[in-house]
């Protein structure tokens, strides 16, 4: 009996099912994490494709569940898709979307700044953008934060002399770009109760309260006409002006300084006296002070009994 020959039957290949729990994490405006579960059954490798509309970004093999795609643009949507693969079978592609973060708003900048408001503004970032948060803080604080489509903002009812952070960030869906940030001082507040004193031919005193918030020092001005008597910085709230002219007005100004930053100024005007109108003040306080002093030592000496101030008379005898 010969042999019986024995075949041995050969099974095709299934094609491999699709890769399961697809998704894309750690998005940034240039790269995307992509991880998936392997499907059941045997697989070589998968194959992963990114696209953006028509084209084809990158397309690779690879034997892992996760990669990153690097080199991508800000602020743009892409497709990505991933296939099991066995020898020449591929599954059916699992496939997701998204948009990368936007940029990072460029030249961002603070200008026009006062006591109460700064005005900020910045250029937009490449690629898509829906609006912009915008978030102001002092410490710790959020003091403001809203929503915008413009580039230029104004962040008012801030308060005199005091330090704030100003952030931006484009936003596109859900991702949120990386925020640019920058700090600055509002102007501090006019100097209070400015006031001018004790005048005479040849100085004045000034003095003034302190504005709410910090300062740095005074910036102060004697003006007489179109011409600068004097300027000199403080950090003093009272100073005596001296060597002005008798008889003369003059424009006074005192300013709050902190860094860079300068308030309003604070203004007042006066002459200062004519020398013989002071000549005469000083006669007549010196008179005054003579006659308080002769009012004083009579004050002081013993007032008489009345006794002793009787008459002494003298009567003579007749004959």
């Amino acid at each position: 009996m010969s042999p019986r020959c024995v075949r041995a039957r050969r099974h095709p290949c299934r094609e491999p099912g699709p890769p399961a729990a697809f998704t894309v994490s750690d998005i940034r405006a240039d790269s995307v994490t992509l991880s998936w579960e392997p499907p059941a059954g045997e697989v070589q490798n998968y194959s992963v494709t990114c696209s953006s509309g028509e084209d084809v970004v990158q397309e690779f093999q690879t034997e892992e569940t996760s990669v990153t795609i690097r080199d991508l643009r800000p602020g743009q949507q892409y497709l990505f898709s991933v296939c099991a693969q066995l020898q020449r079978l591929q599954s059916e592609a699992a496939e997701t979307s998204t948009h990368t973060k936007p940029g990072q708003p460029a030249a961002f900048t603070v200008s026009d700044i006062r006591a109460d408001s700064v005005t900020l503004s910045w250029e937009p970032p490449a690629g898509e953008v829906q609006n912009y948060s915008v978030t102001c803080s002092s410490g710790e604080d959020v003091v403001q934060e809203f929503q915008t489509e413009e580039t230029s903002v104004t962040i008012r009812d801030l308060r005199p002399g005091q330090q704030y952070l100003f952030s931006v960030c484009a936003q596109l869906q859900r991702p949120q770009s990386e925020a640019a940030e920058i700090s600055t001082h509002t102007k501090p507040g006019q100097p209070a109760a400015f006031t001018v004193s004790d005048i005479r031919a040849d100085s004045v005193t000034l003095s003034w309260e302190p504005p709410a918030g910090e300062v740095q020092n005074y910036s102060v001005t004697c003006s007489s006409g179109e011409d600068v008597v004097q300027e000199f910085q403080t950090e003093e709230t009272r100073v005596t002006i001296r060597y002005l002219r008798p008889g003369q007005q003059y424009l006074f100004s005192v300013c709050a300084q902190l860094q860079r930053l300068q308030s309003e100024a604070a203004e007042t005007s006066t002459h200062t006296i004519i020398k013989e109108l002071q000549e005469n003040s000083n006669e007549i306080e010196s008179q005054e002070l003579n006659y308080a002093e002769v009012n004083v030592r009579a004050a002081q000496r013993p007032q008489r009994s009345l006794r002793q101030m009787e008459p002494h008379v003298v009567y003579s005898s007749t004959r």
